[in-house]
């Protein structure tokens, strides 16, 4: 999966409102799953930042623990500063 509309490449899974195309395959099943399943009012991207590194993380693209929920709250990891974020590194990909 390409997400071309980060805010910042270096922060590839810090995605904005847009429009997604999935293919019916089992990883899109899977990321939309991940997505939806914790998805809680307004906080759309929340859930949507956890799903995208949760996957690069299974995949063995980086090493990704579930940090967006255990120590950021929503408004904390959109205004993210990507200096403490330098473990997030992708291993793999583009």
């Amino acid at each position: 999966v390409l997400f071309e509309n980060a805010r910042d490449q270096s922060l590839f899974w810090h995605l904005h409102g847009d429009t997604f195309y999935l293919r019916d395959v089992a990883l899109s099943r899977i990321f939309l799953k991940e997505w939806l399943e914790r998805r809680c009012g307004f906080k759309d991207q929340y859930s949507l930042w956890h799903a995208v590194l949760g996957m690069a993380g299974a995949a063995g693209c980086m090493e990704y623990d579930g940090e967006i929920y255990r120590n950021f709250t929503y408004q904390e990891a959109l205004h993210i500063d990507k200096n403490e974020w330098k473990a997030l590194k992708m291993t793999c990909g583009g």
